[in-house]
């Protein structure tokens, strides 16, 4: 019940990185195809800053009022105390996830798509379950909440990297005629 409250929670708390990455998705786009792979860059730099901004500050408050936040859904004492630890755990690391959710929207725009299905695929399957796995056998709940936190900031530092290095050019479409070409022939 706890991780479910946090998991709306944590729904409510992307919704300004999936606005910007919406975004983002569109301005790198644009300049991809207006062979300006350096604005794109700039402007994923731009968006990642903003969403881990937002997000930290999201964050932070879900760190510091968590029981608050809790008590809004549920009333159970035992409900409120594993929401309040996940809450404390997970939530400060909601910058990391505004980074990855911006540079892989960023690579989408950019017509690779790939790079968040990796990101992805990385931070829940290959990080986070067998973190979770692990440290939940060994200090408890508390393990899965840091599994949680773990994979999403080395998910978030491993987008950072992948931004970096990465080189963007034109991507060249199969060339399609014009609509009045299709209709007439």
């Amino acid at each position: 019940a706890a991780y479910g409250l946090g998991f709306r929670l944590d729904s409510v708390a992307v919704m300004p990185a999936i606005g910007l990455s919406t975004a983002v998705i569109t301005i790198v786009g644009f300049n991809i195809g207006a062979k300006k792979p350096e604005r794109a860059k700039k402007t994923t730099w731009i968006g990642a800053l903003l969403s881990f901004a937002f997000m930290g500050i999201i964050g932070l408050t879900f760190f510091l009022f968590p029981e608050q936040l809790i008590r809004l859904f549920n009333n159970n004492p035992e409900v409120i105390a594993f929401g309040i630890s996940y809450l404390r755990i997970v939530a400060l690391s909601y910058g990391f996830i505004g980074f990855s959710m911006i540079i892989g929207s960023a690579f989408q725009g950019a017509g690779k798509g790939y790079p968040a299905l990796i990101l992805t695929i990385l931070r829940l399957f290959a990080i986070s379950i067998p973190l979770a796995i692990i440290l939940s056998n060994k200090i408890g709940v508390s393990g899965i909440w840091w599994g949680i936190f773990v994979s999403t900031v080395i998910t978030g530092i491993i987008s950072i990297i992948w931004l970096k290095y990465a080189h963007w050019k034109k991507i060249e479409h199969p060339k399609v005629k014009p609509l009045p070409e299709l209709i007439n022939s």
